[in-house]
Parts: C-alpha cells; structure tokens; sequence
C-alpha cells in the first residue's frame, strides 16, 4: 500500500501466492482389458439413465453407507489398475445404488461414479466420457463458485476462530492448499479486523496455492482490494 501507515492499522494482512507443483510418474502402466464394446456403452448409459431418472427420489437398493463406500473403493482401485472388466462391474452396481437426490452417500456416490466413468473411458471415443468432461467456461465456473461459497455452511467457518485460541499470540498464518478465488476468507478478515483494538494488535498472513498464475494472480488483487476496505487494517501482498 502506498502512503504512511498511523497507529491505528493494528491488522496486517500479508498474501503468498505458490503455485502447485505436479509430479510426473516415471513409468506408464500397461493396459490389461481390451477397448469397451458397443454393448457395454450402452449398459453404462442405460444404468445411468436410470439413475437420473430417479430424481429426488432414493434408490431401489438398500445398500449400506458402508457398502457404497467398499463399492466406490473397488471401482477406483479397478480404474486405476485399468482392470475395465470389474471397474465396469463396480460402476453397474454404483449406479443402481446411488441417486442425485437421494441420501447424502447416494449423492455422494452418483458424483464419484460419474468421475470413476469419465477416468475409465477416458481412451475410449466415449459419448458419457465427452458429456461428463465438457469444458466449462471460466465466467460459468466463477459465477458456479460464488453461488456455492455464498450457500455453503463452510463459507462461514471462520466463526470457529472467534475468540479462540488461535489468536491469543495475536499472529495467524493459513496456508490454503486450494485458495481457488479466495471467497472463503473475506468473513475472516472482517471479522478479524473487527476485533483488532490497541492492546490487541492482530497479524494474519495468507499463504495460497492455486491452479495457475492468472487465478492466483486475481484472487490476489481481490483479497487485497477488501483488506483495503477495511477499518485498522494494514495490507501487504507478495507473491511467489
């Protein structure tokens, strides 16, 4: 920030951007399963389908929680194995067992397993492949992401740290290994920079991974032009 700073900026606020680092794997696995049939498309579509069909409604099956669990855990292994045969296997029954607007595992499962089937026909020139991994646009994924953050209860967990003992050192650094565009923190600087009085000077620090430079360089500048908004607060930002 520019200008001098008076006594009353008592709430530091600093910003570390990092990028992710990704690790190659050295040695590629070797197929195991021949290329999916026409026939078993259609048996995955067709479970699909049924499975959306659904709706709201839970489903057919009385699979336990932890049935789902095992189920998820078999299919995932299979996948990554590229043993096709059972992770096709895992995957029918998955679909019989969840459902979008069923139970919170049944949701839970109906998500993972579009995933798990988009992870195993990725080779494969798959219509559920293309349809599961269409390319959003950025200005949809934003809009998507302030809607989640503004009806999440997590959007709200700074109120965890409301005189807790997390501040009594009157220093506090979050690393945030997927700060994304940042909307989870801004209730936490306002909150922290309510609390900032003379006897109780506050120093927060901010540290964020991210997917690219671009996002990270945004939600940088975002950060900071709220911590500029507000009252006793001192902003700096750095980025790596």
């Amino acid at each position: 920030m520019q200008g001098d700073v008076n006594e009353e900026d008592l709430l530091s606020l600093g910003l570390g951007m990092g990028r992710t680092h990704h690790v190659e794997r050295s040695k590629k696995r070797k197929r195991i399963d021949q290329p999916f049939s026409e026939k078993t498309y259609v048996k995955l579509l067709q479970a699909r389908d049924r499975m959306l069909s659904l709706g709201c409604s839970k489903s057919r099956t009385c699979f336990s929680d932890l049935q789902l669990v095992r189920l998820l855990l078999e299919c995932a292994t299979a996948t990554d194995g590229n043993d096709n045969r059972s992770a096709v296997d895992s995957l029918l029954q998955l679909y019989f067992s969840a459902a979008i607007g069923g139970e919170p595992i049944q949701r839970v499962a109906a998500y993972f397993a579009d995933g798990l089937a988009a992870r195993l026909l990725a080779s494969q020139s798959s219509p559920l492949f293309s349809s599961i991994t269409a390319v959003i646009p950025p200005e949809e994924e934003f809009s998507a992401f302030t809607s989640f953050y503004c009806a999440h209860p997590l959007y709200h967990h700074h109120r965890c740290l409301r005189g807790g003992g997390a501040l009594n050192g009157g220093c506090l650094h979050v690393v945030d290994f997927d700060v994304s565009y940042g909307f989870q923190w801004p209730s936490l600087i306002q909150s922290l920079s309510d609390k900032v009085t003379t006897n109780n000077p506050i120093s927060l620090c901010i540290t964020g991974f991210g997917r690219s430079a671009a996002e990270l360089s945004e939600t940088e500048k975002r950060l900071s032009s709220f911590a500029g908004e507000c009252r006793n607060l001192c902003s700096s930002s750095r980025a790596e």
